[in-house]
């Protein structure tokens, strides 16, 4: 059983560690305005909050969202429909 529980805590290690590092390469490859937008938004936030800021640095809102979508488990949690929170605040 001991093993089984260092094997968990090991393989936890591990995959916490490559989403690390895909974080850092997700952020590096964001361009300017993305970088922005991102700095912009609050630890939490909603949709309508992340649209808004979108639009202040023009970026439309289809953009956004695919964005967000395609960040969810490396730049962004989605806590539930509508409300996200940064991973790495």
């Amino acid at each position: 059983m001991l093993t089984v529980e260092r094997a968990i805590r090991l393989t936890e290690y591990f995959k916490e560690s490559a989403l690390s590092v895909q974080r850092i390469i997700s952020e590096v490859a964001l361009n300017s305005q993305q970088q922005t937008i991102v700095g912009r938004r609050p630890c939490t936030f909603t949709t309508a909050q992340a649209t808004h800021i979108a639009e202040q640095n023009g970026m439309k809102e289809r953009t956004l969202q695919r964005f967000l979508n395609d960040n969810i488990g490396i730049l962004f949690r989605k806590e539930k429909h509508g409300e996200y929170s940064k991973i790495n605040p």
